[in-house]
């Protein structure tokens, strides 16, 4: 189990391995990876942050100023001020596990930030990680996506590849869209502009 709830059998995290090796590479290749490699005084994860570059580079995943950034800089720009030069007027889908009371919420944020449309692609709240998704039902042109789902990220972003559009993977944002009090769990998912509106 994930603490994101998902869930895997021994042998499925055994053939999932291989897969997301193949899902960072082909990231790195076409994208940004935002990684948690923050020294801080809370000294969160920092013990990671080697043994994972180690394993980065046995799996041929290269990080360079090209194909990496700050993991908190997803943060900062879907919360952010400059989050409505991402949404407005913009064509948003949104691929999650969100039942209907959540996506509802979800699409009233983005819409009073001025997107055009907002869309969703359902995916399991379990298993993301072996998900196949559905692009057929999608309106098209989208501008943007944001991708809630846990570790199965990386699986649902490659197979975004036809849509040929801004694809991220912002779990925590998305949940903070349907809850803005949720915007008080982490660092740099408030704003200025929002935090007395968040904290009343």
């Amino acid at each position: 189990s994930t603490i994101w709830g998902e869930s895997y059998s021994r042998q499925e995290l055994k053939d999932l391995r291989a897969h997301y090796v193949r899902y960072l590479q082909e990231i790195a290749e076409e994208g940004l990876l935002a990684l948690h490699f923050v020294y801080s005084e809370g000294r969160f994860g920092e013990q990671y942050i080697s043994p994972v570059c180690q394993w980065l580079s046995k799996n041929g995943v290269v990080l360079n100023r090209r194909n990496y950034t700050s993991f908190y800089f997803v943060y900062a720009l879907l919360n952010g001020p400059y989050r409505r030069l991402l949404f407005k007027d913009r064509s948003i889908a949104i691929v999650s596990s969100a039942d209907q009371e959540k996506r509802t919420k979800i699409a009233a944020t983005l819409l009073a930030e001025g997107s055009t449309r907002v869309q969703f692609i359902g995916i399991s709240a379990t298993h993301a990680m072996t998900e196949t998704v559905d692009l057929n039902g999608l309106q098209t042109p989208v501008d943007v996506v944001l991708v809630a789902a846990g570790i199965g990220a990386a699986n649902i972003l490659v197979q975004l590849r036809p849509l040929n559009t801004v694809c991220i993977d912002g779990g925590i944002c998305v949940e903070c869209l349907a809850q803005p009090a949720r915007k008080k769990e982490r660092i740099f998912l408030l704003s200025d502009e929002d935090t007395l509106e968040v904290m009343s």
